[in-house]
């Protein structure tokens, strides 16, 4: 597997275990916010933007999410 990505919190720079363990977070976020009308939009929402950090952080900004 390639080199984890850099991920810096509040000027701390993580470790590689670190970096490694909040991209399989990412990886593994499923939002659930509900089957209404607001809830299906959240979901989406937060789906999009969880694609977005995940393609950063293997290395793939600009893969379409």
């Amino acid at each position: 597997m390639s080199k984890e990505p850099d991920i810096t919190i509040n000027g701390i720079r993580l470790t590689e275990a670190q970096a490694m363990l909040v991209r399989v977070a990412v990886s593994s976020f499923d939002p659930d916010c509900g089957d209404d009308e607001h809830g299906s939009l959240m979901t989406k929402a937060y789906t999009g933007r969880m694609r977005e950090v995940f393609l950063m952080m293997v290395g793939r900004p600009n893969e379409q999410v």
